[in-house]
């Protein structure tokens, strides 16, 4: 869960990842209060711009073993992208090597070139 101010500014990120670390932990909070967001989400997540490439945004998420990048432009959140995203490009790549493989060709609406 992306956490942010009223002017769509990034404050922070909260990941199943994040939940499940802190499960079993103490969270402070004043007595007969439930624990504020700000207790337990990550202040100045890792973010990326819309100009970054794919390849050094999956790279960036192998390196700090994250699940996703906030997409921050001029300080505002425009999107996210999640390691879902590239498993789904992932996935449609190899299905299309492997059609190629099996002698399909990949022309736009399954259609062969006319040669025109």
């Amino acid at each position: 869960v992306l956490v942010e101010d009223e002017h769509h500014r990034l404050l922070g990120i909260v990941s199943h990842r994040r939940l499940l670390r802190l499960f079993g932990r103490p969270i402070p909070r004043e007595e007969g209060q439930h624990a504020p967001v700000s207790s337990i989400m990550v202040a100045d997540p890792v973010v990326i711009t819309p100009e970054t490439p794919s390849l050094d945004a999956i790279k960036l998420m192998k390196e700090k073993q994250i699940s996703c990048l906030p997409v921050v432009k001029e300080e505002k959140l425009v999107g996210v992208i999640t390691e879902d995203n590239f498993l789904a490009i992932a996935s449609n790549l190899l299905e299309q090597k492997l059609a190629n493989e099996s002698g399909e060709l990949d022309f736009p609406n399954n259609q062969a070139d006319s040669g025109s």
